[in-house]
This record gives C-alpha cells, sequence and structure tokens, in this order.
C-alpha cells in the first residue's frame, strides 16, 4: 500500500483522537472498563488519566451515543468557562454553582433551538412544547424568546428547571473538558478545580435529573487531591483511564480492519483473541518479524511496538505514523524493520519533551533531571535498571549535578521523593525478577506502592524504553539489548 498522509491517517488515526475522521474513529474506537462506567446512570463521574490516554476521545464517545439516544449532551469547554476572580473557597463553590448554571442553560437553549429547527420527530414536537410551557411558568416568556437574550438564570431557577419530570424523558449529561488546557499548578489554578468538584457534587445531590462527566490530566487531579483535604468526598466518583497492552493492539487491529474491509468488529470478540490472532491482521501494513538486535531479533512486530509505548494509544498512533512515513519516503509498501529503526530516537527524544511539559508544573527543573538519567560511562552494569542500592546513588549524582530544587508545593526534593516522582509521572516502571525466571512489571497506575518513597518493597526500577534513545542517541543500536521485549 502507499503510505501517503490521507492514508497514515486512516490506518493509524490522529494524535488527537477526537480530531480524527469521525466515521473512522467512531469505527475503531474499543471501549473499555472507563467507558462502562461513564455510561452508568450514576450522576457524577471524573475521569483521570495522563496525557494521551485518550479523554477527550472517551467524551467525544459517549456525547455522540447520548445524541443518537435522542437526549440532550451539553459540551463545556475552557473557553465557555468564566474567570474565577474569587479566592474564598466557600464562595468559589458558590460561583461554580452559579456559573454553570447559565452556562448550561444557554448551552441548553442552543441545542434546544438547533433540534428544533431540523425536527421532524413528533414525539421531540410535543416535547419541545412541554417545555416551551415550563419556560413560560419559570420566566414569563416562551421559549423562542427566551433564546434572544443572554439569559442570567439563577442557581435557585436551575434546580427548578431540572427537577422537572420534563427531564426524565430527555436526559441531560453535561462533559467538561479542556479545563486544564495552560496549567501551571499555581495555588488559585488548584482551589478552582477543587471548587469546581464541590459544586459539582451540591448540584449533582439536588438535581438527579443531570449527569456531569468531567476530564482532568492526572497531575492536574494529584495536585488537587493532596491539596484539598474535601476532595476525599468524590473518590467513589473517580474513573481512572488505563489501557492494558492487549486492549491497545486490539484498537489497532479494528482500525486496521476498517482501513481494510470498511467492516467495523466488536471490541468484545476482538479482546477475546490472543495478540498474535490480532496481530494477523497487521499483514501488509507491517513487516511481521522484526529483523533487530539482541532481544530484538526475528521478534514479533507488535511486541516491539507494545515494547516502546507508555500504554496510551497516543504513543500507539505517533509511532506507527512516523514509521509509515519513513516508508512512503523509503518507497516501501508496508512498513519494514528499518522504517522503524529510522524513527526511534526521534519518538523518544518527543516523548521526553512530552513529559517535560506535562510535569513540569510540578517540578521546574524536570528537563535537566531527566537529562542527567543518561547511562553512567563509568558502570557498565547499570544502564536503565536501578536496584534500590544503584538508584539512591543516581538520585544523588542527579542532585548534586541539578542542585537544590523544590516541587511546586515548597517539598524540598530528596533522592527518595525524586525517585518516587518519576515513578508516579511513568518515567520510571517497577520492576521485579521472580525465581521462575518471570519479570513482574508496574506503572504507577496499577500498583502506586510498589515502589514508594517511605517503604522497599523489593522492587527495582527501569527507566521506560521509551525514552532510552534519547538518554543514549550515541549508541543506538546498543539500546536494543538494554530493553526486553513485553507482550
Amino acid at each position: 500500500m502507499r503510505f501517503t498522509d490521507e492514508n497514515i491517517r486512516k490506518l493509524f488515526g490522529h494524535e488527537a483522537a477526537e480530531d480524527d475522521n469521525e466515521d473512522n474513529f467512531f469505527n475503531s474506537y474499543v471501549k473499555g472498563q472507563a467507558y462502562e462506567k461513564l455510561k452508568s446512570s450514576l450522576p457524577l463521574y471524573v475521569v483521570v488519566g495522563h496525557k494521551g490516554t485518550g479523554k477527550s476521545a472517551l467524551l467525544k464517545i459517549l456525547e455522540k451515543e447520548e445524541k443518537e439516544a435522542n437526549n440532550l449532551p451539553i459540551f463545556i469547554r475552557q473557553e465557555d468557562i468564566f474567570d474565577q476572580t474569587e479566592k474564598d473557597l466557600n464562595k468559589m463553590i458558590k460561583m461554580w454553582q452559579e456559573g454553570l448554571s447559565k452556562i448550561v442553560f444557554n448551552k441548553l437553549l442552543e441545542s434546544l433551538f438547533d433540534l428544533g429547527k431540523s425536527a421532524e420527530n413528533g414525539s421531540f414536537k410535543n416535547w419541545m412544547s412541554k417545555f416551551s410551557k415550563l419556560m413560560f411558568n419559570l420566566f414569563g416568556k416562551k421559549f423562542t424568546d427566551i433564546k434572544k437574550y443572554d439569559n442570567d438564570i439563577s442557581y435557585r431557577d436551575f434546580l427548578k428547571l431540572f427537577k422537572n419530570t420534563l427531564f426524565t424523558e430527555k436526559k441531560v449529561t453535561v462533559f467538561i473538558d479542556d479545563l486544564d488546557r495552560g496549567w501551571s499548578n499555581q495555588e488559585h489554578e488548584i482551589k478552582n478545580i477543587s471548587a469546581l468538584l464541590n459544586a459539582l457534587r451540591t448540584i449533582t445531590r439536588e438535581i438527579p435529573n443531570i449527569k456531569f462527566r468531567i476530564a482532568l490530566r492526572s497531575s492536574v487531579y494529584f495536585a488537587v487531591r493532596t491539596s484539598d483535604e474535601s476532595t476525599d468526598k468524590i473518590e467513589n466518583s473517580i474513573v481512572w483511564l488505563k489501557w492494558n497492552n492487549h486492549e491497545i493492539l486490539a484498537m489497532l487491529a479494528k482500525r486496521i480492519i476498517f482501513f481494510k474491509n470498511k467492516i467495523s468488529l466488536d471490541e468484545k470478540r476482538l479482546l477475546k483473541l490472543s495478540q498474535y490472532e490480532l496481530a494477523k491482521n497487521f499483514k501488509g501494513v507491517f513487516e511481521m518479524q522484526f529483523k533487530g538486535e539482541g532481544h530484538w531479533n526475528n521478534a514479533p512486530i507488535h511486541r516491539v511496538v507494545l515494547s516502546l509505548i507508555r500504554q496510551r494509544p497516543r504513543d500507539l498512533v505517533k509511532l506507527c505514523s512516523l514509521a509509515a512515513q519513513e516508508a512512503f519516503n523509503n518507497g516501501h509498501q508496508k512498513i519494514l524493520t528499518g522504517d522503524f529503526q529510522n524513527v526511534f530516537q526521534r519518538y523518544s527524544q518527543e516523548r521526553l519533551t512530552d513529559t517535560v511539559n506535562e510535569y513540569n508544573s510540578e517540578l521546574r527543573e524536570l528537563q535537566k533531571v531527566l537529562l542527567e538519567m543518561k547511562p553512567d560511562a563509568r558502570n557498565s552494569k547499570v544502564q536503565f535498571q536501578y536496584t534500590p542500592q544503584d538508584l539512591s546513588i543516581k538520585m544523588k549524582k542527579v542532585i548534586e549535578h541539578v542542585g537544590k530544587m523544590r516541587f511546586s508545593n515548597g517539598e524540598l526534593v530528596t533522592e527518595r521523593k525524586l525517585a518516587a516522582f518519576l515513578y508516579k509521572i511513568n518515567f520510571f516502571t517497577a520492576r521485579k525478577d521472580t525465581k521462575d525466571k518471570e519479570i513482574v512489571r508496574y506503572y504507577y497506575d496499577e500498583n502506586k506502592y510498589a515502589f514508594n518513597e517511605d517503604i522497599d518493597n523489593g522492587f527495582n526500577v527501569e527507566v521506560h524504553p521509551a525514552y532510552r534513545w534519547a538518554l543514549q542517541p550515541q549508541d543506538i543500536f546498543g539500546v536494543y539489548k538494554s530493553i526486553e521485549l513485553i507482550g
């Protein structure tokens, strides 16, 4: 096949899944556990995940399905939100209640006005007639007149409106996304998100006929959770958006199958297949065996790809797209080993940059810290894997070279705290080699206590393979020897 930009986009998608072609996106999305929870009737869920895990994509799927069910989804982004100037937390919560009332109400009116113009459904016209009467009873104006004004609805009237049984017939789900755009981890930003979460708790407690689904980046959630004790009350409403490698491989298979045959297979069917069976669908797109060195020699191509992504769909899109562009430049009809090898360093550098951009609001010197994690040429035994003793030595050296550091919350950066932070941001993964010669690995999201600053649980750590070419650019092929493939 020809790896034109158009075909690459169809095959692997857009890095920001919500910006992808809708037909390709909706027919290749794999619904996991987070989807099932957010789909439920419970009033409030906050979906939390690292950048690139697909929070916005998940909200987009849910919004589409609400429309198809003839309900009333409302989407709120950062640009729709008012500027919060208050500093007292309780007053900020009340401002959010009042502000969200106005935003949701006006978004609802816009949605109904657009639906009303194209409506041919008799039941919808009947519902709109009852809604218009409700508007007149509450505000003394018809719906068509209300739409003409900037409506300054109060929180009290907002409660009256949504308590009406009309909204048991057509359910309203409010999706809130992109609140962390431009996040700098300042105290006021943290307090503002905390106030929003508290306001949503109050609203959903008082109104049974409205649901809220909000997306937050994990670094934002950690900042809020550790600074405001009241957020323990929303812990049951937190949904972690996590992917395992099998789910990501199924997503790639589903995407390629749809590209080749225009057939959208049910993900439940795909998830039951083995990785070997899923990988059969890659024939004609990838060279099936990787002709590399060390652990990589003659390895199935899907194991190579899965070893280099950080359990984030965006990583998969980026790596495969870069390799496909290289294949096009080389005139190849499928993506070969050499095409991947030529882009590994660029892919690695971009993942390092992503991590710095995502977390430097928590540690200003993060880029310097990560670059100091290059292997020590004087100690060939310690490359990218560290025992607790080796790690202590390495962290001490990093702090000596970078200088005295503090996290954004004012805490002094110590050896143990720095190591725990690098585990939290998935630069490190925890690793234990068993007596049966098996390797147990954990990401922070999978096991927060596998590696902890206070307790030694018997795990070593290793630098995730996605970063290793960026840290050892002078020995590109030597990196292969340091990476044991995973599936």
